[in-house]
């Protein structure tokens, strides 16, 4: 059975697993939520212990239980996700329009 996801950590995998070109690292933020909640529910895994590490910027990969989750996917949380990365790019586009990012 395929852990359930919310269309924020659908995304999270999605993007890591693509970041990670041949060796599937992809440095993250250990700190972020919602990696978090995926390193928790085992679907991320850090390298390094971050504790005996000085930044919070450590390399991971998505686990086989995580690429299972995400192939798992059902069409309405892939279309949620889709939404949400929509709603996100088109926030981050007004925002750089605005100034918001000097």
């Amino acid at each position: 059975m395929s852990a359930k996801l919310t269309p924020a950590q659908f995304n999270t995998l999605q993007f890591i697993e693509q970041g990670g070109g041949k060796t599937g690292l992809m440095t993250i933020h250990w700190r972020n939520r919602h990696h978090q909640s995926l390193i928790r529910k085992g679907l991320l895994r850090l390298r390094t212990d971050p504790f005996k590490t000085k930044t919070d910027y450590i390399y991971g990969w998505v686990t086989a239980a995580g690429r299972k989750a995400v192939a798992g996917a059902s069409a309405t949380l892939r279309a949620k996700a889709e939404a949400a990365s929509d709603r996100d790019y088109e926030k981050y586009v007004r925002e750089l329009e605005a100034g918001g990012d000097e």
